[in-house]
């Protein structure tokens, strides 16, 4: 795939812009706003010079974030409702899904380091 610099340009908004997104859903119909992309340019883009797909994406910074606020001893419930999960059983597996292990060993892991 080839890209041009406007196109690498409005590819690096859209991910600013989910990476400002990381307590709330995204859609891909959001993030087309104001690129000028198709929605298989703008997805296929991304992986291309990101890596990773959209929802992956921001399914793995938002899940970063959820282990930094675990980490310094957010109650799992708590961090669900931050990253604006309406089930916390729904945030588990997402969780799980990223690092292999349930929220709450984060907590037990960094108590039994210090």
């Amino acid at each position: 795939m080839l890209l041009q610099i406007h196109e690498i340009e409005a590819l690096l908004q859209v991910k600013r812009n989910i990476e400002r997104s990381i307590s709330n859903p995204i859609t891909i119909r959001s993030l087309l706003r104001g690129t000028g992309f198709s929605e298989s340019k703008l997805t296929q883009g991304f992986k291309f010079l990101f890596q990773y797909t959209v929802h992956r994406y921001h399914l793995t910074i938002s899940m970063e974030y959820a282990y930094s606020l675990l980490a310094d001893d957010m109650p799992v419930k708590e961090v669900a409702l931050k990253l604006g999960y309406k089930s916390q059983s729904h945030f588990n597996r997402s969780f799980r899904q990223v690092f292999g292990i349930a929220p709450s060993h984060i907590r037990r892991d960094i108590d039994a380091v210090e």
